[in-house]
């Protein structure tokens, strides 16, 4: 009777063998530029795809287009999608949330193509070209939910990388999806932002800012660090 037991689970064990040594074809995925900024890197289509003024002003200025020196109605909304979507990082908003003209300071950019997912660690990337030292307050909008509350990232959070920024350079702040108490796992297809005034009470103190992109960070899922949690 032991012999037929050994003989069966040799037969068992022979036919998994031989299951698992089939070459399966596995799904493959569309190939993707990588893109490097700093110490995060990025698929080339993690970048913003839409940008949107929510604010009641409809008033930019955008550096690094010539086509959008001067802006009407009739270029307005590709000259900011031309600042704030894709990599972008020699274009920009320039002195976003200055009292002086005025300018708009209530943007949204959503993702449509690569979207954020609440994964371990830092999940977006937000970058500005950094020619003064500005806080940002940032919001997200859970796909199928509702706006979160803003959140404020200080100039000191910003760090800053190796690419340039016409005369400056670009830096960025890494935004974990969880300091908006949102869910593990949740995805995340717009971000609002706008530039934190620095003396709300001093009109002659304003914020000049010059936000460029932000792009999605393609971290490891939390699912593959539960092992590793402690309970």
């Amino acid at each position: 009777m032991r012999t037929i037991k050994n003989i069966s689970l040799a037969f068992f064990t022979l036919i998994i063998f031989a299951i698992l040594s089939v070459d399966v074809p596995l799904p493959t995925k569309a190939e993707t530029n990588m893109i490097t900024i700093g110490p995060w890197t990025f698929e080339d289509n993690a970048f913003a795809d839409n940008a949107t003024d929510l604010s009641t002003i409809n008033k930019i200025r955008v550096a690094g287009v010539e086509s959008c020196e001067f802006i009407q109605e009739s270029n307005f909304e590709e000259c900011l999608d031309l600042a704030l979507t894709g990599y972008s990082p020699d274009t920009f908003l320039v002195n976003v949330g200055t009292a002086l003209d005025t300018e708009s300071n209530n943007f949204k950019l959503d993702f449509t193509d690569l979207k954020a997912t609440n994964n371990f660690g830092a999940d977006l990337v937000f970058f500005e070209c950094h020619l003064g030292e500005n806080s940002y307050e940032i919001a997200v909008h859970p796909e199928g939910g509702e706006l979160t509350d803003f959140v404020t990232f200080d100039a000191s959070d910003f760090h800053e990388t190796d690419v340039a920024c016409l005369d400056d350079m670009t830096w960025g702040v890494p935004i974990d999806l969880s300091v908006f108490g949102i869910a593990p796992g949740a995805v995340v297809d717009a971000i609002q932002f706008n530039v934190v005034d620095p003396d709300p009470f001093d009109p002659d103190v304003s914020a000049e800012a010059e936000p460029s992109m932000a792009a999605v960070l393609n971290n490891p899922p939390i699912a593959l660090f539960l092992p590793f949690i402690k309970r």
